[in-house]
């Protein structure tokens, strides 16, 4: 018998991740651009040929959860799994604030809460059952708290470093988009291209260190020790330049999602 097949599926400003699973295991990945005038048959073709090179189809999934930070791309996403997901054995997971996430949310305006950060939280606590911080490297920078007690506390927003080096191309005449992929050799650059990859790479790296510091007595006032753990696109190019990064799992976002899917809907 074949194992159920879901598809998680991430809405993030920039990029859309999309996850297969059989049971809570990433069986494979793929990116797409979130792009809020696609229509719901767009989205549909653009994953239909993806879930293709990969031996599958949207009709053939059993499962789908969504979670979302475009409010128009969550609709059209809904839309696209009602139209073309035939075979689902329970209706699309949308992760709202609502949902029971294993977590007690102790903050002002849930509503406004990101899904991508809630989740992320969650996927956190399930791992290390110890206070600990999400940290999100994408196109802002999110460290969301999880206290010992498995309460949502609170967290931190800011740009992230693409995010960054766009607006320093965008706002000075001469300084240029520069690759972060390539390696830092030296915290003094020798030319333009490194002086901006050393900047963005080690600043940013040193930012997460310094608010992991001011975060970590607020989140355990009793000096235990508070885990953190790292995802995001960029996450893998900070982690060199990071002394307090614990674990980094580049699909810590779309392993909750899977979870939080197993949870809620039959097996």
């Amino acid at each position: 018998m074949t194992a159920p097949l879901l598809l998680a599926v991430d809405v993030g400003n920039s990029h859309t991740s999309c996850g297969l699973f059989t049971q809570e295991r990433l069986q494979g990945h793929f990116r797409l651009r979130s792009e809020p005038r696609q229509t719901a048959d767009e989205l549909a073709a653009a994953c239909q040929s993806q879930l293709a090179l990969r031996g599958h189809t949207l009709a053939a999934l059993d499962g789908f959860v969504l979670a979302s930070v475009v409010p128009v791309l969550e609709h059209q996403w809904r839309a696209c799994a009602a139209a073309h997901c035939s075979a689902l054995r329970d209706a699309p997971l949308v992760v709202q604030h609502q949902l029971d996430c294993g977590l007690t949310l102790a903050i002002e305006q849930p509503e406004t809460l990101g899904m991508d950060r809630l989740v992320n939280a969650a996927m956190a606590w399930q791992r290390c059952h110890t206070a600990c911080i999400a940290v999100d490297v994408g196109t802002a920078l999110t460290c969301d708290c999880v206290n010992a007690a498995g309460v949502f506390v609170g967290g931190v927003i800011l740009p992230g470093p693409a995010l960054a080096l766009e607006a320093l191309a965008n706002g000075t005449a001469r300084l240029p988009r520069v690759d972060l992929a390539a390696p830092v050799v030296s915290a003094m650059g020798k030319n333009t291209h490194e002086s901006i990859r050393a900047g963005m790479l080690i600043g940013w790296g040193g930012m997460v260190d310094r608010l992991i510091e001011r975060l970590s007595p607020e989140l355990a006032p009793d000096g235990a020790a508070v885990r953190v753990l790292a995802t995001g696109g960029m996450a893998v190019l900070l982690a060199p330049h990071s002394k307090r990064l614990d674990d980094i799992d580049p699909w810590l976002t779309l392993s909750g999602l899977a979870w939080l899917h197993q949870r809620h809907c039959r097996p």
